[in-house]
């Protein structure tokens, strides 16, 4: 079910692709996300991931999207991740379930 959510702001880490909306790209990075999660250093919310999605400049079919997870601090991101600091503000949010 979707929801919106006020949040404060986060840091995350996690894996990006750049790709375009409704992409096949984005289901399989998830699997190579959870497989690397304990890589991560100061998680702030434990089994909670976030999927991040910006647009590019001007391009609605250029898509930013990231797998990650919140952390409390984002001094060491392992190699072949990114970190994102995202401003507070009103979120959409839903649950989806990552195995069966």
């Amino acid at each position: 079910m979707l929801k919106t959510l006020e949040r404060p702001a986060i840091t995350v880490v996690g894996l990006a692709i750049r790709t375009r909306p409704m992409s096949p790209d984005i289901p399989v990075l998830w699997p190579k996300f959870v497989a690397r999660i304990d890589e991560i250093e100061n998680l702030s919310e434990p089994r909670v991931s976030y999927g991040v999605m910006r647009h590019g400049s001007g391009d609605m079919e250029d898509l930013h999207y990231m797998a990650t997870v919140a952390v409390s601090n984002a001094s060491r991101i392992p190699p072949g991740m990114e970190s994102l600091a995202i401003p507070a503000g009103t979120y959409a949010t839903f649950r989806y379930p990552l195995s069966g």
